[in-house]
C-alpha cells in the first residue's frame, strides 16, 4: 500500500527494480546488477548476516516512520492515530524472528561510454 500510495502521490518510492534499465537507456556500457538480500533482524545463522540484520533492522524501523505518515495521511486519509498503529504494527513484524523477513539491495555499475 506504501508504493501504491507513492505512486498515487507522483513520487514513486520502490523504484530500485528499473535503475539497470535506466542506466543503460542512458548509454552506459557494460552494465551489471548485483542483488544482495539481507536478513531484517538477527535471526540469520550467519555471524556476518546476524550482523546486517541488526543494523537492517534499525533502518527499516526508521524508514517506517519517515516514509509513512505524510503518504497514508494525504494519499490515504488516515488519521495520525491511525498511522501510528500501523507503524507499530509493521515494525512488530520487523522485529518477529518467526517471519525471518529478507530485503534486497541492488548495486548497478556501467562505464560510461568513451566517446562521451
Amino acid at each position: 500500500k506504501l508504493d501504491e500510495a507513492s505512486k498515487m502521490f507522483g513520487k514513486q518510492i520502490n523504484v530500485a527494480k528499473y535503475h539497470k534499465q535506466w542506466m543503460i537507456d542512458a548509454g552506459f556500457e557494460d552494465v551489471v546488477e548485483r542483488v544482495y538480500r539481507i536478513p531484517i533482524g538477527p535471526w540469520a545463522k550467519d555471524p556476518t548476516l546476524k550482523e546486517l540484520g541488526k543494523f537492517e533492522l534499525t533502518h527499516m524501523q526508521m524508514s517506517v516512520e519517515s516514509h509513512t505518515p505524510a503518504l497514508f495521511t494525504r494519499v490515504w486519509n488516515y488519521s495520525h492515530d491511525q498511522v501510528m498503529v500501523l507503524m507499530e504494527g509493521v515494525k512488530r513484524e520487523f522485529r518477529s524472528r518467526e517471519l525471518r523477513l529478507i530485503t534486497s539491495y541492488r548495486f548497478i555499475t556501467g562505464r560510461k561510454p568513451a566517446e562521451a
